[in-house]
């Protein structure tokens, strides 16, 4: 992991992960020690794919906890303790660049790791990302079994 909380680069093609989203779909629910399940902040302006993400995550057996823009989120972070953060990039208030900045820039939450899922692709957009410390990017409309394989290898401690 690095000092950002990133296990590797940001870009995250569909995965050869299956095995792996397998098993968390398998066993993530009927984790009753708190060992495989994480809490994931979702951000996101979108109420309908906050849902969306917010199945797809508790369905693995995670704990979620939602944000509509990069403000709630950083109000979120000082309330939770949170594992990994999945953020959208054009947000009102403060956007995901912006949250990613106060992330990195705070003591206490640059080792969380965060990944980037927006309907933004460019390359140029994915290299800023990865300079201001993104984990990972994923383009919308997303695979859910591909989400879940990215928060799976993020979150493996």
């Amino acid at each position: 992991m690095t000092k950002n909380g990133c296990h590797s680069r940001i870009n995250d093609h569909p995965p050869q992960l299956l095995g792996v989203v397998a098993s968390l779909q398998a066993h993530g629910k009927h984790d009753k020690g708190g060992n495989m399940s994480k809490t994931i902040l979702i951000v996101d302006d979108s109420t309908s794919l906050r849902l969306v993400i917010k199945m797809t995550l508790e369905g693995a057996g995670h704990h979620v906890i939602q944000a509509a823009d990069g403000q709630q989120a950083l109000a979120m972070l000082e309330q939770h303790r949170i594992d990994l953060i999945i953020t959208d990039l054009n947000m009102p208030v403060l956007d995901g660049f912006g949250l990613l900045d106060h992330i990195r820039q705070h003591p206490s939450h640059r080792q969380i790791p965060v990944v980037m899922l927006t309907t933004q692709g460019a390359p140029h957009l994915q290299q800023l990302g990865q300079q201001k410390g993104g984990c990972s990017w994923i383009v919308k409309p997303f695979e859910p079994s591909h989400l879940l394989a990215v928060v799976a290898r993020l979150t493996q401690r």
